[in-house]
């Protein structure tokens, strides 16, 4: 099964709506390749432990 991610149109989609980022604290994991994870999660049924790095 093949999964090539989030096309550019739908992240544009996307991006507008998840929170800015935090100006204090431990910044958090790239937005874009989180939801890449879980997506591909979705896609496949793998356990998100056996995620390629």
């Amino acid at each position: 099964m093949k999964f090539n991610g989030m096309s550019d149109e739908l992240w544009g989609f996307i991006e507008p709506l998840l929170p800015p980022r935090a100006k204090e604290g431990k910044p958090r994991a790239d937005d874009r390749q989180t939801i890449n994870a879980m997506l591909f999660v979705l896609k496949t049924g793998i356990p998100s432990n056996d995620l390629p790095k």
